[in-house]
């Protein structure tokens, strides 16, 4: 079976879906399982689809499931519009990964023949249109001034901001576990005296009572006996 060899250019004289559904037939031709459709798939890619692929995770390039519907949000939705629109009406999608967004920008830009890698005017462009698209407006504030020139800085500086506030979140979260273990092992200094104060009532008070009753209880029998015999023998004595 010959497999489709490229996918299609996204401009506004091809259709993705219709290629997609050309792969999915010629592979079923096949009878293989469709997780191993995903190689013949992979090796049909050229130009920014390869660069596309080579962003998704390793779960997502060995399921085809996870695949098709990754290809068919990224490629399939906005068929009709030309690759230089899709790239212009970008924006991040809800729950989106931030660098997922950027890959997916950078995918747009490759298809529309924008030249960001180089340096130069388009990429000051480029950076400039993933901050105002991104949707995070203090990662705007902090990267605009720096007025960045190309794209690896951008996904450098990126990298480095996402570790820090990573790491961050990380020790904030660390100190509220801390907190709520401290908490629910000391006593407040009210409550301590409250409880030191009881126990040494009750200490006091037992003391107290032993003492009253040793006084109140009659004699042992035994001692009584011995004291009385006593007595006895030393009349006789006499």
């Amino acid at each position: 079976m010959e497999v489709l060899n490229s996918t299609p250019r996204l401009d506004e004289s091809e259709n993705s879906m219709q290629w997609l559904r050309g792969f999915v037939y010629e592979m079923k031709g096949t009878h293989t399982p469709p997780n191993e459709w995903c190689v013949a798939f992979q090796l049909s890619l050229k130009d920014g689809a390869v660069h596309w692929h080579r962003a998704l995770s390793r779960k997502t390039k060995r399921t085809w499931s996870l695949l098709s519907d990754k290809f068919i949000s990224y490629y399939c939705s906005q068929f009709s519009h030309s690759a230089s629109t899709r790239y212009y009406r970008a924006k991040r999608m809800e729950k989106e990964n931030i660098r997922d967004y950027l890959n997916r920008l950078n995918g747009y830009a490759r298809d529309a023949n924008i030249k960001f890698e180089n340096g130069g005017r388009n990429t000051r462009e480029h950076v400039k249109h993933f901050l105002k698209t991104c949707g995070d407006k203090d990662l705007e504030r902090q990267l605009t001034p720096m007025q960045l020139r190309d794209i690896y800085t951008l996904e450098e500086v990126m990298s480095d901001i996402l570790k820090v506030e990573k790491h961050e979140s990380s020790k904030y979260s660390s100190r509220k576990d801390e907190k709520r273990y401290g908490d629910s092992l000391s006593i407040h200094p009210g409550r301590m005296k409250s409880v030191m104060a009881t126990n040494s009532y009750g200490r006091s008070d037992n003391r107290s009572r032993t003492h009253d009753r040793s006084r109140s209880e009659p004699r042992s029998p035994a001692r009584s006996h011995l004291r009385i015999t006593s007595s006895h023998a030393s009349r006789g004595c006499q």
